[in-house]
């Protein structure tokens, strides 16, 4: 259901004006594509470049005793369906991870709880099945798992009884590792992997379970090599460090999650020596500010990551200078670089049974978790939506912004 976004910004220059398409919205027993009494609080949207959206949920009932009841599943919609619905359940005591939406109808996830992880899971939309691509027998936990090419291989964080971080590749239906924390590193931040197989993260460097703030940080990218036997290692390139890795840096601390495209671009948010936050973008080893607080209408930038497609376009939240959350959208590579505004707390949207507005109050953000572009400049995000007089909630919602 395709929905007129009466409240964005007319956006000039390389950035797109937007319309907005409602996908799912659930508010007790009151739902539109979700089913009565689940939640998506805080949830992150997955979008791939077919427009396939992705998210994990909390589905709500009742049991044959009459006690309520939630079962961790997975949301999907194709960018061929009129209508999205709840594809799969995770069994009973597992919990799913932020799914990652990959290319022919496919989500990449992982099951877990408090004590185990069950390793990485594919659900297939085409035959509506999932299956155990690798069973994390030897892992104590597993995270940030991406697919990494063409080859069924994938990537991911995993976290052994000691609480000690490693990256891995599976691959050829083997386990390979590709950095530890024996290495010069006291702890590894969540990576980002693209489809060439190079790593982005942010590393704590020093002695192992140091995790003092003074200690040095570095965003490390790793960038693949061959031999002519096929052998695979990596080139080490640090493309950024704090003060206290180099006093000449101008960043005093970066925040945990960088992200890095398919094209090799980057981007990450430091805080400046001058406690200024700010997002920067790097293509071929060059910094670009994307974004700054106390200008271009920002007051805070969030804390949660931004993300850069294969265009060079950024979106992220912020605060902007009213102090109200919204979502912004940047061009940094541009000749004429700009950030825009997209749409904000407060205001009004469309949504399955009228216009309402996002919602604006002092102790709830209206806006949760990350938001998603891919590299036909569609957008994904969550948020809680209310009346235009703001007195009543109306649900959590996901929306989908197409381009125009």
């Amino acid at each position: 259901m395709i929905l007129t976004f009466l409240s964005l910004t007319a956006l000039v220059g390389t950035l797109p004006s937007y319309k907005s398409e409602l996908l799912a919205r659930t508010n007790g027993s009151s739902t539109y594509n979700m089913p009565a009494y689940s939640s998506m609080n805080n949830t992150s949207p997955s979008i791939n470049d077919e427009g396939d959206v992705t998210f994990k949920i909390l589905s709500g009932g009742f049991d044959q005793v009459g006690d309520h009841s939630e079962q961790s599943g997975l949301w999907l919609k194709t960018n061929k369906e009129i209508d999205g619905r709840v594809v799969y359940y995770a069994p009973k005591e597992k919990l799913v991870s932020d799914p990652k939406m990959l290319a022919h109808q496919e989500v990449l996830f992982s099951l877990f709880n408090e004590v185990s992880n069950d390793g990485l899971f594919i659900y297939e939309n085409t035959n509506q099945k999932s299956h155990n691509v690798f069973a994390a027998k030897e892992i104590q936990a597993l995270s940030y798992a991406q697919e990494t090419g063409s080859d069924d291989s994938f990537a991911f964080r995993s976290t052994d009884s000691e609480n000690s971080r490693s990256f891995f590749e599976w691959r050829s239906d083997k386990l390979w590792p590709v950095v530890d924390e024996e290495h010069g590193y006291a702890y590894l931040f969540g990576p980002s992997v693209n489809q060439h197989s190079q790593w982005l993260f942010k590393a704590r460097l020093g002695e192992r379970f140091n995790y003092a703030e003074e200690a040095p940080d570095q965003i490390v990218l790793l960038i693949p090599q061959f031999t002519a036997f096929g052998e695979k290692s990596y080139l080490k390139t640090v493309i950024a460090q704090d003060a206290d890795s180099d006093a000449l840096s101008p960043y005093k601390s970066f925040d945990n999650s960088p992200l890095l495209s398919n094209a090799g671009y980057a981007v990450f948010t430091a805080t400046l020596k001058d406690k200024t936050r700010v997002i920067v973008a790097v293509k071929e080893g060059k910094h670009f500010i994307v974004a700054k607080e106390n200008e271009n209408s920002i007051s805070q930038i969030e804390m949660f990551s931004p993300k850069i497609n294969d265009n060079g376009l950024v979106v992220f939240r912020a605060k902007d200078k009213n102090g109200l959350r919204g979502i912004f959208l940047a061009n940094p590579f541009s000749v004429h670089p700009e950030v825009k505004k997209l749409i904000a707390e407060g205001d009004s949207i469309l949504a399955d049974q009228g216009m309402f507005a996002i919602l604006k109050r002092d102790q709830f953000p209206g806006f949760g978790g990350n938001v998603d572009i891919n590299n036909n400049n569609e957008i994904v995000f969550s948020a809680v939506i209310a009346t235009e007089d703001q007195k009543f909630i109306f649900g959590s919602v996901v929306y989908k912004l197409h381009p125009l």
